[in-house]
Parts: C-alpha cells; sequence; structure tokens
C-alpha cells in the first residue's frame, strides 16, 4: 500500500523544472569535487569575489554535482521526486503499523497537504524525509537505547550537510521530548540524566564539516534579503496576503487545523489500561508550531502534528478495536486536495500533466535561447548583470567562470539589494543599471524581453539579441566591449549590430509569441474606437495603456506581419513597443495616426521623418518582414 501511494505521488509530481536554486547548488558541487574543498569566498559573484560565502548544503551539492555528471539535469529532478514520495510512502507504512491503514493514509495525506508546495528542487526535500526518519524515535514512550542514539548521531552529521538549518529540527526535536519525558518522570536526578542523553545526537551535527559556519552564515543572511525572499514571511502574513491562492490558504489555516486534529487523535492514543497525559505529542508538536507560524516556508512542520500523536501509540496489539471510520474520511480528503494540488492547480490537469512531465524546463521560465546565443559565441565566463531569478541558470548554463550579479543565494551588499529594488520600478530602472556598472563593470545584461531602456545611450547600450523571452544587451562602453561586438557580429556572421536580431532570430528558428488576450482585448477597443471617429476615446485607451508601462509590456505581443497587414497600425504597434523610441515620442506619433481617418493609414501615411526609424526598427525584427 505504502509503495504504491509513493508511485502515485511521484507520478502526480513529475513537471517541467521552474525552481531557480538547482542550477547554483549544481554548480557549487561541481566547485567543491574539482578543489576538494569547501569554498569560504563568493564563488558566483563578480561584484566582490572576496566576500565571504559558506555553504550550508555541500553534500547536497555535491551529490545534485555527481547525478548531473552522470545522468544529467532531468534525473536529478526526478530524483527529488523520489525523495519525497519515499518520504511519505515511508511515513505512510510506519504510521500504519503502529495505528492501522486509515491513520497512516492520514498522516500521509496531511503532510501532502502542507508539503505540496515545497515539492521542487531544493535540499529542503531532505529535510522532510530526515524528519519522517527521526519521527519514530522522538515519540518513543521507552528511553532511547544505546544504538538508537548512535544512529541519531549519524543521521545528524548526514543531515547537517544536506541541510545545516533543517538539521536543527534534530535538536529542537529532541530536546522537547527530554523535557517531557523529564517532566512525567518528576525531575528525578535519573530523569535528567536520561533525557541529557537523548540530546547527544545533537554532537553529530558538529561532525558536519563547515556546519557552524554555514549555520551562521545562513542566519545571518535572514533579514538582509527578507524583501527579496517572500517564503520568510510570517504565516500570517501569507494567510491574509490577498495573492495567496486558496489552497495557500487551506495550508495555512492548518496552523490551527492540524494541532486541533492531533489532539482528537490524542485521546484515543491512550494504551488500554494507561491514562496519561499526553505531554510527549503536545510537547514535540509545539515547537513544530512555532515554527510553522514564523516563517511560511516552515508552514508544512504545521501537518506533521497528527503524524506525531498517532506515531505515540504503541504497536498495534491483537484485538484492538479498528479505528474510526472518520480517519479514513479525513485521509481521502487530504490526499484528495493534496493531489488535486498538484495535478490541477500546478500542472493544468490530467492531460496537460502527462504532456509535460517529461519536459525538463518550464517553457518561458528562463532564457534559454539566449544563454545558447552566449555560450555557442565564445561568452562563457564573462560576467553578466542578470534578470536575479535567471542567475542560477546563466552560471550553469554558461559553465566553466560564469559570474553573475545575483543567482538566488542571497550573498549580496545592501547596496546591491538597493539596485535589485530598483530593478523592478520602471522609472528607476536606467539609472540602477548605471549605478551597478560604475560600481563593477559587467560585459552582459540579460534581462526578460521587453527590458525597456527608454532613454539609454545607444552608443553605450547595444541591444544584441532579442526573443519572447529574453533581451541580451552588450554595454559597448565597457572594457573590451567593442572586441566583444565583434566577436558577436563574427559568430553569427552578420555584417552590422542592426542585423543581427534578426539574423539571430531567424538562425534558431525562433517564433515571435502570440498576443496576449488583454492586450488583444484593449487593442480591439483603440480599433473600434478609431474605427468609429471617436480619436478622443482612442486617445484615452492609449493614455491607459501608457499609465501602465504598457510601453514595455506591449512588446510581449506577436508584430507579425500576417496578423496584421495595416502598415498604419503595425507602425503604431511598434512605436508603443519598441525600446528604441521613448514614451514621449511613441505617443505624439500615434496621436498623429489617430487624426487621420482609418483608410488613410497606410504606408504613405507615415510620416517622412519617421520613416527612417521605422526601417531601422523593421531590421531589428520589431515589425517582421
Amino acid at each position: 500500500m505504502a509503495a504504491a501511494l509513493a508511485a502515485v505521488l511521484f507520478a502526480s509530481f513529475l513537471r517541467p523544472m521552474w525552481d531557480i536554486d538547482l542550477f547554483w547548488h549544481v554548480q557549487a558541487g561541481r566547485w567543491i569535487l574539482d578543489h576538494r574543498a569547501l569554498p569560504d569566498r563568493d564563488i558566483f559573484a563578480y561584484t566582490d569575489p572576496s566576500r565571504r560565502w559558506h555553504t550550508f548544503q555541500w553534500l547536497y551539492e555535491v551529490l545534485c554535482a555527481a547525478g548531473e555528471r552522470a545522468l544529467g539535469l532531468h534525473a536529478v529532478q526526478w530524483a527529488h521526486h523520489a525523495v519525497v514520495a519515499g518520504a511519505l510512502g515511508w511515513l505512510c507504512a510506519t504510521v500504519a503499523r503502529r495505528a492501522g491503514v486509515a491513520a497512516g493514509l492520514l498522516a500521509a495525506g496531511c503532510v501532502l497537504v502542507g508539503f505540496g508546495d515545497r515539492v521542487r528542487e531544493r535540499p529542503d526535500v531532505f529535510n522532510l524525509w530526515c524528519t519522517v526518519a527521526i519521527l519514530p524515535w522522538v515519540v518513543q514512550r521507552e528511553p532511547l537505547r544505546r544504538r538508537q542514539l548512535l544512529a541519531l548521531g549519524g543521521l545528524g552529521a548526514v543531515w547537517a550537510s544536506l541541510h545545516a538549518g533543517g538539521a536543527l529540527l534534530l535538536p529542537t526535536l529532541l530536546g522537547a521530548r527530554a523535557l517531557a519525558r523529564t517532566g512525567l518522570a518528576g525531575w528525578s536526578r535519573a530523569a535528567l540524566r536520561e533525557g541529557a542523553l537523548s540530546v547527544s545526537p545533537a554532537v553529530g551535527l558538529l561532525i558536519s564539516p563547515g556546519y557552524l559556519a554555514g549555520l551562521g552564515h545562513a542566519l545571518g543572511m535572514i533579514d538582509a534579503t527578507a524583501e527579496f525572499i517572500p517564503e520568510w514571511a510570517t504565516a500570517w502574513q501569507y494567510l491574509t496576503n490577498p495573492g495567496t491562492s486558496p489552497y495557500g490558504r487551506w495550508t495555512a489555516l492548518g496552523v490551527v487545523a492540524w494541532p486541533t486534529l492531533a489532539w482528537a487523535l490524542t485521546r484515543r492514543a491512550q494504551p488500554p489500561g494507561r491514562a496519561d497525559p499526553p505531554w510527549l505529542p503536545a510537547l514535540v508538536v509545539l515547537p513544530l508550531l512555532v515554527l510553522a507560524g514564523r516563517h511560511m516556508r516552515f508552514l508544512w512542520l504545521a501537518s506533521l502534528a497528527p503524524a506525531v500523536v498517532l506515531l505515540w501509540r504503541p504497536v498495534a496489539e491483537p484485538g484492538r478495536p479498528p479505528a474510526p471510520r472518520w480517519q479514513a474520511w479525513v485521509a481521502a480528503l487530504a490526499l484528495a486536495v493534496g493531489l488535486h494540488h498538484q495535478v490541477w492547480t500546478l500542472s493544468g490537469g490530467p492531460a496537460q500533466a502527462a504532456q509535460r512531465a517529461l519536459v525538463p524546463l518550464d517553457p518561458g521560465a528562463f532564457p534559454v535561447t539566449a544563454a545558447r546565443l552566449l555560450r555557442d559565441c565564445g561568452q562563457s565566463g564573462t560576467a553578466v548583470f542578470n534578470h536575479a531569478a535567471w542567475g542560477g541558470y546563466l552560471l550553469h548554463a554558461l559553465a566553466p567562470g560564469a559570474r553573475v550579479y545575483s543567482d538566488g543565494r542571497g550573498n549580496f551588499s545592501a547596496v546591491e539589494a538597493a539596485v535589485l529594488a530598483d530593478l523592478n520600478r520602471v522609472s528607476a530602472r536606467r539609472a540602477a543599471i548605471e549605478r551597478a556598472f560604475a560600481a563593477t563593470p559587467f560585459q552582459w545584461l540579460v534581462h526578460p524581453s521587453p527590458f525597456p531602456l527608454w532613454d539609454h545611450d545607444r552608443a553605450r547600450w547595444v541591444l544584441v539579441a532579442k526573443d519572447p523571452d529574453a533581451e541580451v544587451w552588450l554595454p559597448a562602453h565597457a572594457p573590451g566591449g567593442a572586441g566583444r561586438a565583434g566577436a558577436m557580429l563574427a559568430c553569427l556572421g552578420l555584417p552590422s549590430a542592426a542585423t543581427a536580431t534578426t539574423g539571430w532570430a531567424e538562425a534558431v528558428g525562433e517564433r515571435r509569441i502570440a498576443a496576449s488576450a488583454a492586450l488583444s482585448a484593449r487593442l480591439a477597443r483603440w480599433q473600434a474606437a478609431a474605427a468609429a471617429g471617436d480619436a478622443a476615446a482612442a486617445r484615452q485607451v492609449l493614455a491607459l495603456w501608457f499609465n501602465h508601462g504598457v510601453h514595455g509590456r506591449c512588446a510581449q505581443a506577436a508584430f507579425d506581419a500576417t496578423v496584421d497587414g495595416d502598415a498604419g497600425v503595425r507602425y503604431w504597434r511598434a512605436l508603443c513597443s519598441a525600446s528604441h523610441s521613448g514614451p514621449a515620442s511613441a505617443r505624439a506619433a500615434i496621436e498623429e495616426a489617430l487624426r487621420l481617418p482609418p483608410a488613410a493609414w497606410t504606408a504613405a501615411a507615415i510620416p517622412a521623418r519617421e520613416r527612417a526609424r521605422l526601417e531601422r526598427m523593421a531590421r531589428v525584427g520589431i515589425l517582421g518582414p
């Protein structure tokens, strides 16, 4: 039964990779394998290579790097899913041996709901596995034997090497166990001795190489990265956030629901003939709830409460009455909710989930084509000013030797954090880029498309390539910038920078994405108003677009000539989206076109002074052929 459950869960977990961290973990593991040492300085950022950085997940990184070298990145992704599915199947089997099949499914279903958002390519999956491994010993009624203590110590050493922060659960839960058992024994000397001995496996954490340095570094980054990592928010903030999905709200309510369910189970967990107060499971559950409420990323710990209580029961004995029927119903509900989230919410239903199961990367999530262009043209190992979510992927795709501005580790200074924050504000973006370049020059800028630089100096910033996912800019004024531009053009076999984008797009077979539904609807409203001769209404639609930054965003639409053959319509769409045109000039040109009747929207209606710019935009692929 447990094996079948694990197989079903594994199949439901399969989907394209979208998490950003695995790539830099693999590169860190490669560095450790190649140097046979743990880094103590930043090995990825070009801004300050002397900055202190201690990895606190080195064994996880080594395993990922070794797996990637032997079997490929897709196999490493599947291994993460197998770890989660195996842990849930193991938990189901462990609880079922003590309290019956319904109870086992109930415990696994609750954890599936709580951990569903953490099923991704990160070391968190080993936190689940190790926690499931220690739970039976944490709630064991009898004193821990020497063999068990040694096993816990060894597991602690391995756990600390996989995830230093997650390994703190070992001393936390063993400490709660010691406190509960000492209190039940009346705080006698023997009880205190047993309590101290039961916490001794925590020494295993210190055996892990670099544990204290890595843990200290990780804890020191929490406050500095809180603005950029939403999962450091409290569970209450997550619960009340309007952007939280209904599934997320339901899970967050588990901070209250799981303990309530656990307490109901506790009343049935007493062995025959005994009425001990349930201090042990209660004190073990308490730190789990505190952590779950403190940070959103630990919210899943609350879902362990039913498993803790069910494991507190003695091993099932012959003649014991069966588990209450409601356990089976709650188990079925929890499993249904968890599977619905994995298959429908995350994958779009069974049909789409089956189609996407073997796709390695989530389409559009990473700058795959842009990175391939840089790598194929000999630009690996250079410094890239990047979109924060792409740093890890660029490190991996442009290895060896690539360095980025930000890669997901959160190892940046306050000045760099301010730059990253300004990149999210269109009005402050250009100044932020200039500040970053002045502080530490870089060779390339890779950011999502469209990435408007409305008033940039075209002699200093050159748009080398653009596709629906990413734009690649070259700072021509950087040291060696002219040489890199020449090398790129020679690689592409193109005579000028103006034709580089079009030639590259044709060479790699990229096609433009279709217009989004929202953009199509706005286009229809504008065309209807203009066709009716209501220029004021048409201008109002355009004004709303500009107020919401449409000058950059509408470039996500297709500019294929087959969509609209009217040159005038193509013209305003180009002006609206092209980074070569500032918002003021684009607005003026569009309003001038609106004063003409629809029948006059032809190539001849384009102002003569704008034809040169139109031809230039056509060359860089804005208007299509």
